[in-house]
């Protein structure tokens, strides 16, 4: 009964802290505002440490986020995490269940030590959780001449930029060195083709890889492209794929967000 009241404060709302008021819209069961918050929160997720976005999060609103997969690395997430943590010990008991919620063996060892160091967890039960998730992560889908990508939301941007929540175009993040966009499938899948559509006229270089450390490298483009692009290569197992710009004065990679990631039984 009051459709322009509810749009007038919405639109005042989005001028205030985004964590403050995910918080209360969770409270209130708000799902519109829920939905408003974490898409700011995603927009500016580069400034995610920052802007200490966790610092004011509930520990509702914080396992909410961590079940979003927000669109940067495990490390940033992590770090993220452990800060609020550290500010919030009167949930220790949550502890374990929001932790399961980052892919811990993404991770470097340097941040097992950071975790041990603040005493947040058990060891014993740290290692519990990363030999469940390695061995559920261990596990291998294949889709035979379909596309495992059913549309943007089942993919997380780890290095480049979007606009939630319907991206038309997945670009290079312009606040970070490196012309390069990195791609999480979310799961591991045996592929041996992807297809992109290319924004702007550029040289590139796609990689594969299962866990971001060991990357494989499956094109290499040494002539200006632009367009549709169809890259096929040696089966294998992929989770994330890095497209790269190949040559620094190229400008800002830039793809259209309908990728497609396959396994054909012709490639040709």
């Amino acid at each position: 009964m009051v459709d322009a009241l509810v749009q007038e404060v919405n639109r005042y709302l989005q001028s205030e802290n985004p964590s403050l008021i995910l918080n209360e819209a969770i409270a209130y069961g708000c799902d519109e505002i829920v939905s408003l918050s974490t898409e700011r929160i995603q927009n500016n997720v580069f400034n995610l440490i920052v802007n200490k976005v966790f610092d004011y999060l509930s520990p509702t609103a914080v396992e909410h986020l961590l079940k979003v997969r927000l669109h940067t690395e495990e490390s940033v997430i992590f770090a993220a995490l452990i800060a609020w943590m550290q500010s919030h010990l009167e949930y220790s008991f949550l502890f374990p269940k929001l932790l399961n919620l980052v892919d811990l063996y993404l991770l470097h060892e340097n941040h097992e030590d950071i975790l041990f160091q603040s005493r947040l967890i058990e060891p014993d039960l740290y290692y519990s959780i990363l030999e469940n998730q390695k061995e559920r992560a261990s596990e291998v889908q294949k889709a035979v001449n379909q596309n495992v990508i059913n549309g943007v939301e089942d993919l997380r941007i780890v290095d480049g930029a979007c606009k939630v929540p319907r991206p038309q175009v997945i670009s290079a993040n312009p606040v970070r060195s490196g012309n390069r966009i990195v791609i999480d499938l979310k799961q591991q899948f045996l592929l041996n083709c992807l297809k992109l559509k290319l924004k702007n006229e550029t040289r590139y270089t796609v990689s594969v890889s299962r866990d971001m450390r060991r990357w494989e490298p499956v094109k290499c483009q040494g002539l200006m492209s632009i367009g549709q692009q169809k890259v096929v290569f040696k089966e294998q197992v992929v989770r994330f794929i890095r497209i790269e710009a190949s040559h620094f004065l190229n400008p800002r990679l830039k793809i259209h967000s309908d990728i497609e990631a396959l396994y054909l039984t012709k490639l040709k």
